[in-house]
């Protein structure tokens, strides 16, 4: 099993496309990883939660590109 490590909140950001304010959203209504304090005013995020949250985006991905989509209407 391979060590955990941290990931501060810009580094994050850039990982998944997003603003720092849209991480911190997402963390409030419970759909981001929570932050760890990882020393006097730094916090982080565990690289294995966001390898975690990265995988369940993409199988949410993969499931809506899979949806069966209705048939147009001639």
């Amino acid at each position: 099993m391979s060590e955990d490590y941290f990931v501060r909140k810009a580094e994050a950001a850039r990982r998944f496309g997003v603003r720092v304010r849209t991480l911190e959203r997402w963390e409030e209504l419970g759909l981001f990883p929570r932050r760890v304090q990882i020393g006097p005013g730094a916090v982080g995020y565990r690289a294995s939660e966001l390898e975690t949250f990265a995988k369940s985006r993409q199988l949410a991905e993969r499931h809506k590109s899979s949806e069966p989509v209705a048939p147009e209407a001639a």
